[in-house]
């Protein structure tokens, strides 16, 4: 067999894609993005002073979400050979995430682009003249960063519900995966009904991400003549 084919080779490297992707989102939310988009007094005040770590988060984001692309294609190629559609439908949803990475990146620059304009208008104006524009922006970026968290959540569903399915991980690590993913829907649908977020209900998903890795960089997916031993 062609090593480039061989499910244990492409497993290694889709696992070396997921953990950039999985370094760069801490990087991007607590590093880059929380001084100037979630401390207080808030991005209308603190984006300006940031914003360059502001488009470095951007542009570490659109890296992180070509990853997870480029994640989603390796897998997709091994998903192919047991159930097309389900191989598609999953490359579909890596497309969307990208799209809306993209549209929170332009979110993101759009706040700096008001701060900047804020901190250079006279100051008694200022507050009540920006005040829309800090409401609309807000709300947007939320919107847009909860509905690639509910994106994510339901590809990593249907991701892992299928590699147990077909056996290439152990069914425990699907299973788990499956129901962390579940979390992670379930953690992003709780703000966009406007309710306080949940970290906790992201928190596991991390541990089932984890795992995966170090599964895929031990033993990659499993080969037919493995599933086959499993069976018989």
């Amino acid at each position: 067999m062609n090593d480039t084919h061989d499910p244990r080779t492409i497993g290694r490297v889709a696992a070396a894609l997921l953990l950039a992707q999985m370094i760069a989102a801490p990087v991007v939310n607590f590093r880059l993005l929380a001084p100037a988009i979630s401390a207080e007094p808030g991005f209308l005040v603190n984006a300006a002073a940031h914003a360059a770590a502001v488009n470095a988060a951007v542009l570490l984001s659109f890296a992180g979400a070509l990853c997870s692309v480029g994640f989603a294609l390796a897998v997709s190629g091994v998903l192919a050979r047991h159930a097309r559609a389900i191989a598609m439908g999953y490359l579909v949803l890596a497309g969307v995430g990208l799209v809306l990475t993209c549209a929170e990146g332009s979110a993101l620059r759009a706040m700096v682009a008001v701060s900047q304009a804020y901190q250079q208008a006279a100051a008694g104006d200022a507050a009540a003249l920006y005040e829309p524009s800090r409401a609309a922006l807000r709300g947007l970026r939320n919107t847009l960063h909860y509905l690639h968290l509910l994106e994510s959540g339901v590809a990593l569903l249907l991701l892992y519900t299928a590699l147990g399915r077909f056996r290439l991980i152990p069914r425990w690590l699907g299973a788990l995966g499956a129901l962390t993913s579940a979390c992670v829907i379930a953690g992003a649908v709780v703000p966009l009904l406007g309710r306080p977020t949940l970290m906790q209900l992201f928190m596991p998903m991390g541990i089932s991400q984890l795992l995966l890795i170090c599964w895929l960089l031990w033993r990659g997916f499993a080969t037919p003549m493995e599933r086959r031993e499993v069976l018989a």
